[in-house]
């Protein structure tokens, strides 16, 4: 469930609707909402691509430990959020 808490605030974080998300990384609306929903995980070659999308490494969107705070800094100095 870490997984799908993560995901969740991720997308809410920067903004994205679940069809950009789910477009971006090239799986359909549903099985995107089950991986947000924590119904299923997504496969590793998805992984890769969300850890793309959110332009985080992959233990970020799943550690439990992840700092959503430094992950807005970044995005920030970044010039990647408003």
């Amino acid at each position: 469930m870490i997984f799908s808490r993560n995901l969740k605030r991720l997308r809410y974080f920067k903004k994205a609707t679940v069809h950009e998300v789910s477009t971006a990384v090239g799986v359909s609306l549903e099985t995107y909402a089950a991986w947000e929903s924590g119904e299923k995980e997504p496969w590793l070659d998805d992984l890769c691509r969300l850890a793309k999308f959110f332009k985080l490494p992959i233990d970020y969107i799943v550690d439990d430990d992840f700092d959503y705070e430094e992950y807005l800094r970044q995005l920030k100095a970044r010039g990647m959020l408003d």
